[in-house]
């Protein structure tokens, strides 16, 4: 006699015991649920649902619906480069010399969180100023660092020698894919690696590896970055300051303020300062300036030449004519140029006298008010 198999014998028919589903019932499969007659192999990197078992501690359920806690990633919504983003050189650029008070923001502990992907050796030859070596396990793969808290950081930058696209499988795509899992923000990947970033900014290729907080707090500040290799926004100490300005490779400054103290710094180089005397005041007037502004800062970038916008505190004057040059050499409104100053220059501050100007520029360079200056982000 032959045995009969081990377990349940599904061709014994007799009712379901209670609890089970009677999969001999066909019909629609309900919304929401997996039709398992579609047989196949689970997707590398996808777990397999059909293994039913509790939830592993520390994961998500995702079978419980329900909408996304603030703060919190739906990570029902897949992607390859899901919280991955190419950023270019000169945003990294602006990351590395923002300051609050005069200070690096560098010495802050969620500011900036740079990671070299790069090989170790590359890593210790040379690298970015600030920049951690990404760390490895024994097969090579990257995994998240013990020592930083990523979701706690308000930027997370990474770089290799030369990705230049997320379609590149190289080291910091690869890194980038792992610090994404945690990061609350989109981690950002270097258009061109250390090779281009390092070109540019030769001033801040560095061998130090650690910095103590009153190292970061010392740290050179640089004026804002708005026009890649072209138009910088700073303050007056910075447009003073001989090894700024030949870092940057300036040749021309607007000075928002009341003095002549740049002529002597740029005797050498006529018709390379632009004084505008006027105080950082809701009662100046700055409009009857930004045609001649305008007028000089392209007459520059004509000639190749960098320039730098000043003022005294590099506040509100800098920031008005800065976003009044952006709204009529490349045509944007004043709410396109407000953002995209902000983005270069997250510490920006104007008062409302210089706001209602720019706001009569609009109207200038438009031929409408396109922008409602009363609207919370302005």
């Amino acid at each position: 006699m032959t045995c009969p198999p081990r377990g349940r014998s599904y061709t014994l028919k007799g009712p379901v015991p209670p609890g089970e589903r009677d999969y001999s019932l066909k019909g629609p499969v309900p919304a929401g649920e997996r039709d398992y007659s579609l047989k196949g192999p689970v997707p590398p990197g996808e777990r397999d649902d059909s293994l039913k078992g509790p939830v592993p501690p520390g994961e998500r359920d995702d079978s419980l619906k329900g909408p996304v806690p603030p703060g919190e990633r739906d990570y029902s919504l897949k992607g390859p480069m899901d919280g991955v983003t190419l950023c270019e050189p000169f945003e990294l650029f602006n990351l590395l010399t923002q300051q609050r008070g005069g200070v690096s923001r560098l010495a802050e502990i969620n500011h900036l969180y740079l990671i070299d992907a790069r090989e170790r050796h590359d890593y210790h030859t040379s690298h970015i100023r600030t920049a951690r070596n990404a760390k490895t396990d024994a097969d090579g793969a990257f995994v998240l660092p013990e020592w930083v808290e990523v979701d706690g950081m308000q930027h997370v930058v990474v770089y290799d020698d030369s990705t230049s696209s997320l379609e590149d499988p190289g080291r910091a795509v690869a890194c980038a894919q792992v610090l994404a899992r945690m990061s609350l923000h989109p981690v950002l990947v270097v258009r061109g690696g250390f090779q281009t970033f390092s070109a540019l900014y030769t001033f801040l290729r560095t061998e130090k590896i650690l910095y103590t907080v009153t190292e970061l707090e010392k740290l050179k500040v640089y004026p804002a970055e708005i026009v890649p290799g072209l138009l910088y926004a700073g303050d007056l100490n910075q447009g003073s300051d001989s090894s700024i300005l030949t870092d940057l490779k300036i040749r021309a400054v607007v000075n928002i303020s009341q003095g002549d103290a740049l002529e002597s710094i740029f005797a050498h180089e006529p018709n390379a300062v632009l004084n505008i005397p006027v105080d950082d005041s809701v009662t100046s007037d700055l409009y009857s300036s930004f045609e001649k502004i305008c007028s000089f800062i392209g007459s520059k970038f004509d000639l190749g030449s960098r320039v730098l916008i000043v003022s005294r505190l590099g506040g509100s004057g800098c920031s008005a004519v800065t976003i009044a040059f952006l709204m009529q050499h490349f045509k944007y409104t004043l709410e396109e140029a407000w953002r995209y100053m902000l983005k270069c220059k997250p510490s920006m501050r104007l008062n409302t006298g210089f706001l209602q100007q720019l706001s009569d520029w609009e109207l200038h360079t438009k031929g409408t008010k396109l922008t409602d200056i009363s609207h919370s982000c302005f």
